[in-house]
Parts: C-alpha cells; sequence; structure tokens
C-alpha cells in the first residue's frame, strides 16, 4: 500500500536463515543500526538515530547485497573468531564462519567497453566465465589445464570399459594439440616422460609447467564434465542404439 501510494521507499526483506536473530545483529553492524527484538528491545523505543546507511543496497528475488554500509565490523568480526576458536560443535562452527564470511565479503563492479556491440556481448560472456570459473575454483581448488588433468587419472586397466575411458580421457588434450597444429603424440609422449604437473602450453607452443604458468581449470568444472560425460555414455550403452546423421562429401 505504501508503495501504490507514492510514499516512503521500503524494502521489506525476509530474515536470513530461519528466522535467525544473530544474522540481523551482524547485518545490523554492518549497516550501523541497532538490532531491535521485540522481546527485550520493542520497537517503541525507536529513535531515528538507530537507523543504519549504507551507499547501495540491492534486494532481489533470492538474495540481498549490502554495499558500502557505514557501520564498524571490526569488534563484531572479533568476536565472531573468537566463537569459531572456542566452539567445539563442528555444525556451529561452520554457521559462524558463514556469518564472518557475510560480513567480511566485499562487492567489485567490473565495467565493460568495447568498440561494438557484438565485442561487448564477446568481452561479457567472458567476464563471466571468468567469474564463474573463479569461484568454482574457491569452492573446490584448481587442477593442471589443457586437458592435462585428465591424462593423470587415466585407467591403466586391460578390460574394455578401461580401454574405453583410457582412450575417452586424453581425447581433449589430443584436440587441443591437433588444433595447434602439432604431434599429438610426440607431445603426449614427452608429457608423460616428464609426469608430474607438466603439460603443454598450446599458446606458446612449448611444454611446461601449468601451474607455474596459470594454465589451470577448477576441479568442479573437471569433475562435472567427467561426470555429465559418463551419464551419457551410460545412457546411449543401457539404450542400446542411437541415430546419427551421416556425413555427406561435399567435394
Amino acid at each position: 500500500a505504501n508503495k501504490v501510494k507514492g510514499g516512503v521507499p521500503v524494502g521489506v526483506i525476509k530474515t536470513p536463515g530461519f528466522n535467525d536473530s544473530e544474522l540481523v545483529g551482524d547485518i545490523a553492524c554492518r549497516v550501523g543500526a541497532r538490532h531491535y527484538s521485540p522481546d527485550w528491545n520493542p520497537i517503541s523505543n525507536f529513535k531515528p538515530e538507530d537507523l543504519g546507511h549504507a551507499q547501495k543496497i540491492i534486494v532481489r528475488k533470492s538474495d540481498t547485497t549490502v554495499i558500502q554500509g557505514c557501520g564498524d565490523i571490526c569488534d563484531r568480526h572479533v568476536e565472531l573468531n573468537e566463537q569459531v576458536k572456542n566452539e567445539e560443535d563442528q555444525i556451529t562452527r561452520e554457521r559462524i564462519q558463514d556469518r564472518i564470511n557475510r560480513l567480511t565479503s566485499s562487492v567489485a563492479t567490473i565495467n565493460v567497453a568495447a568498440n561494438s556491440e557484438t565485442e561487448m556481448k564477446d568481452l561479457k560472456l567472458r567476464i563471466e566465465d571468468a567469474i564463474n570459473a573463479t569461484r568454482h575454483a574457491l569452492a573446490e581448488g584448481v587442477v593442471q589445464g589443457g586437458g592435462t588433468a585428465l591424462l593423470r587419472i587415466r585407467p591403466k586397466g586391460e578390460s574394455i570399459g578401461e580401454k574405453i575411458l583410457f582412450k575417452a580421457l586424453e581425447m581433449p588434450f589430443r584436440y587441443i594439440i591437433t588444433n595447434a597444429d602439432e604431434n599429438a603424440e610426440k607431445i603426449l609422449s614427452d608429457i608423460e616422460i616428464k609426469g608430474g604437473t607438466f603439460g603443454y602450453d598450446a599458446h606458446n607452443k612449448e611444454i611446461t609447467d601449468m601451474f607455474e604458468k596459470g594454465i589451470i581449470d577448477p576441479v568442479k568444472v573437471t569433475r562435472t564434465a567427467f561426470s555429465k560425460a559418463v551419464s551419457v555414455a551410460t545412457m546411449l550403452l543401457l539404450t542400446g542404439s542411437c541415430i546419427v546423421g551421416e556425413e555427406k562429401d561435399e567435394k
């Protein structure tokens, strides 16, 4: 009704978690506000100076982001860190750590500029891919890129399934080498001799330590790609048949 009548712009937001007053207290600390609870601090005691302030607050359907709140979180941060150290229950410790992450997390703004709309869309998609890859890397870590990680997990068995999997896991690496117009067999042999974290830098056309060069993939991306491929292959085997298009020679 307030919105329709054009009154004070107010956004009503659900309490984080399961009506967790501690999280509400963290938010109040972040914006420099006073946390009111009907049990011990009735709304009748409210004063204008109890309101907090932030440069910007973005309210979405499932999350809310507070940007540059004016509150001082130093004391709250120290208090939560002490609670983590003294807490013995693992679940409770994780909840407190999650509160610390929410309280101290930052927001960055990336401005994209280009000479044309097409170039701008391409840059935007590349930035989104980089951000998603970084988030996944923070979640589960990283492995060597360029298909090298899949080479290291190839099974050495003699069964038909293991042979198929062995060949499938090296195909991403082979395609990268082929696209770089290099001899895949020779480079594959050289990398297997070096072992470790060595792989092939297709851009500079050299065998190098992938971690030192920063050629990495998020574990979550590699793991998900592998599991999805196995799922599709399993479905195909269980189906017993498939329909494929015939390649036509246009020469």
